[in-house]
Formats: C-alpha cells, sequence, structure tokens
C-alpha cells in the first residue's frame, strides 16, 4: 500500500498498477486502503477509466469504501466531467449510511457547477447547510451563482445578508448580483444593493462603480450617474481610459453630449491622457448630438495634436 501511494503521489500510475497485479499474482488479498490507493493514483494520473474500473472491481471483491475512497471517486467524476456519476455516487454514499465532509460537498457541488446543473447545485449547497456544513466564501459564490442562474436575485440578495457574519463573500460575489440587476435593467434595486455593499465594505471597489455606472446609463439615469462618478472620483479610484471612454460613448449614445464633454474635462484634469480612442467617442458623442461646430472643433485640436483626421472622421 505505501509503494502504491508513493507512486501515485508521483504521478507514476503505470508503476503503481503494476504493483498491484503483482500483489495479486503473489496471492495477497487487497484491502480498501490498497485499492483507494490505486484509484488515487490512477485518478492523479487522468487514467479516469481505469480507476472507475477499479472502484467497480473494489466493490465486486466486497470490500467497504472509506470516506476518503467516496472522496477521491468524487473528485475523479469531477475531472473528468461526468456529474451525473458524481451525483449518483454521492447519493449512493448517503444509502450506504457515509456521511459526508465538506469535501464531499465542495467536490459535487464542483461537478454540478461544470455542468451547469444550477438548480441541483443550489440543492446540495441547502443539503450542506442543513448537515451544519460551513459556507466558505468560494462555496458562497458557487451558491449566489446558482441563485443569480435561476433568476432568483431576491433569494441572493437575501443569503449574502443572512451569512454576513458567517462568512465575508468575495467582491467578485457581489459583482455576479450586481451584473443580473443589470441584466434585467434594475437600476434602483443595484443602487440599494450597492448601498448595502458600502455599508458592509465601507470603501467600495472601482469594478462596482463601473457596473453601476453601465446599469445607470443603460436606464438613461443621468442625474444619478452624475452621482455616482463624482463619487468614485471623490473616493480617489484612479480612471482609467478605458472607463472614460465608456462613459462617453454611454453618455453620447444617450444623447448627452454636454455631460460627455464634462467627462472629458475631468479626465484631463485628472492628467488621464486621451487617445484616439478618447477623440473618437468624444466625436461620436457631439455628431449625436448635433453639434456639428463643436465637433469641427475638436477635429481641429486632434489635427494639432497629429493625428490622422481623416482616419478619425472615416471611423466616427
Amino acid at each position: 500500500c505505501a509503494l502504491i501511494n508513493a507512486l501515485g503521489e508521483g504521478n507514476r500510475w503505470e508503476r503503481a498498477e503494476a504493483a498491484f497485479q503483482e500483489m495479486l499474482a503473489q496471492g495477497l488479498e487487497p484491502n480498501t486502503i490498497t485499492c483507494t490507493a490505486l484509484i488515487t493514483a490512477l485518478r492523479q494520473g487522468c487514467q479516469w477509466d481505469k480507476a472507475e474500473a477499479a472502484f467497480k472491481e473494489m466493490l465486486a471483491r466486497g470490500l467497504k469504501p472509506t470516506l476518503i475512497t467516496y472522496n477521491t471517486m468524487l473528485a475523479l467524476f469531477e475531472s473528468s466531467g461526468e456529474w451525473e456519476k458524481a451525483e449518483t455516487l454521492f447519493r449512493q454514499m448517503h444509502q450506504k449510511g457515509m456521511r459526508p465532509n465538506s469535501n464531499s460537498f465542495r467536490t459535487l457541488i464542483s461537478a454540478l457547477r461544470k455542468g451547469e446543473q444550477w438548480g441541483k447545485v443550489e440543492d446540495v449547497l441547502q443539503l450542506m447547510r442543513e448537515a451544519g456544513e460551513r459556507l466558505e466564501d468560494g462555496t458562497l459564490d458557487v451558491y449566489i451563482t446558482a441563485l443569480v442562474k435561476r433568476g432568483d436575485k431576491e433569494r441572493a440578495k437575501a443569503l449574502l445578508e443572512e451569512t454576513k457574519h458567517e462568512v465575508r463573500a468575495y467582491v467578485s460575489t457581489y459583482h455576479t448580483l450586481l451584473k443580473a440587476f443589470q441584466e434585467s435593467g434594475e437600476w434602483k434595486q443595484a443602487e440599494d444593493f450597492v448601498q448595502q455593499m458600502r455599508d458592509e465594505h465601507e470603501r467600495l471597489d472601482q469594478r462596482t462603480y463601473e457596473i453601476l455606472i453601465a446599469i445607470l446609463g443603460e436606464c438613461r439615469q443621468w442625474e444619478r450617474l452624475d452621482e455616482t462618478f463624482q463619487q468614485m472620483c471623490k473616493e480617489g479610484h484612479r480612471i482609467e481610459e478605458d472607463t472614460y471612454n465608456e462613459l462617453i460613448t454611454t453618455l453620447g449614445n444617450g444623447g448627452q453630449w454636454e455631460r460627455a464633454e464634462t467627462v472629458f474635462k475631468n479626465m484631463q484634469g485628472m492628467q488621464v491622457k486621451p487617445t484616439a480612442v478618447t477623440y473618437r467617442c468624444r466625436l461620436r458623442s457631439l455628431q449625436q448630438g448635433e453639434q456639428l461646430d463643436k465637433a469641427a472643433a475638436v477635429l481641429c485640436e486632434m489635427r494639432e495634436m497629429g493625428f490622422d483626421t481623416q482616419t478619425e472622421i472615416t471611423a466616427s
């Protein structure tokens, strides 16, 4: 068993398999530990079919799998993308009276997530909580994603509130829910949710501001957008050129050319150097606002700065 374990850890599954066969040839009967060591070696060598066959042979010999054996097989099915087999094996564990641990739950959840079985993910996560297993930050992220995928944003929001003293959610977990509000155009709910984030994190991260600004722009909440952008600047976030370009484009598409010009001035005041892309966004904004004289002035400015204005006229 020790030899098979060592070979498995060295990713030498062929030698581990040969050692197991030699043991059988010598008339030695394998036990649960030996079989589990072989299965582990085969899994580590990405020999999915051989590992599954070894597990079935173990059962045929009347050997009882341990929790380690089950978790090894769950990990195998998770790696091979066979969520149905992982789910069946997990169910068999319950039927055999084997209590899963946190590793069992996490591995099954990962397998189901890879298979985009969000309803099943939610069911297993609920079962995990009922079993008294503590949610970890990564597990909570999967739980929130599952709820969002099923369209249950309010439940996802409530879950974050319920678990805030139990586990600290990833910032990306908040972004997942925030983007769901963006997709459904629920700007007010997005604002309320961002306020909840602010209450818990004190200072919002830049990506949160960017998503909220995009939502407000898409929903044409221009005054709210102004306030949010000002707050973002006030908190000292370093706003990059791409963010300015996106904001100018959003405002221009909404007919808010004056606001777009204000953003451009802010960009200059923050000493962020505008590129040809920035000027292109600005030109489009002015053209959409039918500010042709101002657009012509921008072209002159660009020419003085050495930009190829003919190319920009064609592009814009």
